[in-house]
């Protein structure tokens, strides 16, 4: 989770050996302004689930930084 101010950023990803889950949520105060989810039909390797938070935290510190 990040936070800056009243901005939450949440990432979860859950690997099974059947699939991937990918949650991404952006919270300001009480109120959501990003809440979705992707599933992925094949389990994510260790490298996309890198790649994944990376870009994430990365356009979340450039969105975080534009305020």
């Amino acid at each position: 989770m990040i936070t800056q101010g009243a901005r939450e950023w949440f990432m979860l990803i859950e690997v099974t050996p059947e699939n991937s889950v990918v949650l991404r949520q952006e919270k300001e105060h009480d109120r959501y302004l990003v809440d979705e989810s992707e599933t992925h039909d094949r389990p994510m390797t260790a490298g996309e689930v890198d790649a994944a938070l990376t870009d994430y935290v990365n356009s979340v510190k450039a969105r975080a930084t534009k305020k």
